[in-house]
């Protein structure tokens, strides 16, 4: 996929990149010129402080646990719809002597795409974005295992560069070159692995997008099942019900907020998923109880249409927020590929300023190319900068573990 590169992602004020030039520049230069400190816009954000995978200014990460529940909430709703003419027949207790028409079909090759929808959430997309994040976390320890080998040859090399011994020098230049291959190795690795996660989830959201647009035109071929007042309002009940359990997250701690309206052993038996107390509890049931009555309660002649009209309304207001926090995740996601991608950039550059030290004489000048490098705050004050990461990265990872009671 082609990514815009912006200059805020391009890392260390002067990237590797600049460095790569004003080695190549100063190799034959009488004087030593001063190279600016290297720091990790690469890995922060950009200057104005817009987060990137993780906000290291705040105690939040990009996906809270309560908008983790609620993609969880959808997923578990998706894979109870039915999938077979048998399992909605049963579901929605179709009359044994109607006709499954067109239109029937029609919502259950959509409720198909739901259900394989949850299924891709769970078994693909969920566990590699959790997994990009447990990644980012280790990297955290990984970092000084790798950075301060590579600035302890960087550093000898100066050393035997001044004082002429090309030798060694040598031999510390091809050290330095191991180490920064596997660097680069770990950053390509990650790099794929965040292009998969951007171009899954972003499918993912294109596939519910149309899933919702579908339920929309499917409402229509059944206005007439789903319009009337007994229907109506058991939607609108629904809605409802919703609406107020959105109002109780935003209220609560965050502790508490992880609450969704959830359709366990199918999509007609509703009940509270997560942590909420008290008398809002009290309500929440009361309420669920209402609309779970007057589901059971239906007469024989609107049973059908009132099972109908609760699965399609569940389905359909589970998608519509999910795809809130879907579309706020996205664009950070990118985000991250753009880091990945920089930072290989970077070390790319790097590798081929010191492959440029071939010779007896760029050996000597080596000093000249290493001493921005080995005087940056590469292997100190970023080490705690990566454990902060590190550490925002393994409170994403342990938000994304919702429990679906």
């Amino acid at each position: 996929m082609k990514m815009k590169k912006n200059k805020q992602f391009r890392g260390f004020k002067i990237s590797l990149l600049a460095l790569s030039v004003v080695g190549s520049t100063l190799l034959h230069a009488q004087t030593i010129t001063e190279i600016p400190p290297l720091d990790y816009d690469t890995i922060q954000g950009d200057i104005a402080g817009d987060s990137l995978f993780i906000d290291t200014g705040s105690d939040t990460s990009l996906l809270s646990t309560t908008e983790w529940y609620q993609i969880q909430a959808y997923a578990t709703a998706a894979i109870a719809l039915p999938k077979t003419e048998a399992s909605l027949r049963t579901l929605t207790k179709f009359p044994a002597s109607d006709a499954f028409s067109y239109e029937y079909q029609n919502l259950l090759t959509e409720f198909t795409n739901i259900n394989q929808s949850g299924h891709d959430w769970n078994s693909t997309i969920y566990p590699g974005i959790v997994d990009l994040a447990l990644q980012l976390a280790n990297y955290g320890d990984i970092h000084p295992q790798l950075i301060l080998p590579l600035m302890d040859q960087l550093t000898q090399l100066q050393q035997n560069a001044i004082s002429w011994n090309l030798s060694a020098a040598a031999t510390n230049r091809d050290a330095a070159l191991a180490f920064l291959n596997v660097l680069k190795n770990f950053t390509t690795l990650q790099q794929q692995a965040t292009s998969k996660a951007v171009e899954e989830l972003k499918q993912f959201a294109a596939d519910v997008e149309a899933q919702k647009v579908q339920l929309d035109v499917i409402e229509s071929d059944f206005s007439t099942l789903l319009s009337s007042a007994a229907i109506s309002t058991l939607r609108e009940n629904i809605r409802l019900l919703n609406s107020e359990i959105a109002g109780y997250r935003s209220d609560l701690s965050e502790a508490k907020r992880n609450i969704g309206l959830c359709a366990i052993g199918g999509p007609l038996v509703l009940t509270i998923c997560g942590s909420i107390e008290g008398a809002r509890k009290i309500r929440l049931d009361n309420l669920i109880e209402d609309v779970n009555n007057q589901i059971n309660d239906a007469n024989s002649s609107l049973e059908h249409a009132v099972n109908l009209a609760a699965s399609y309304e569940i389905a359909h207001s589970n998608i519509n927020e999910m795809l809130t926090h879907i579309k706020n995740a996205l664009p950070q996601l990118k985000k991250v590929q753009l880091h990945w991608q920089g930072l290989e950039s970077d070390f790319d550059s790097l590798t081929t300023s010191l492959n440029s030290l071939d010779s007896e004489d760029a050996l000597r000048n080596a000093n000249l190319l290493v001493a921005g490098i080995v005087s940056s705050p590469l292997a100190g004050v970023v080490g705690p900068k990566w454990l902060e990461i590190s550490t925002k990265a393994r409170r994403f990872a342990q938000n994304a573990y919702v429990i679906m009671d």
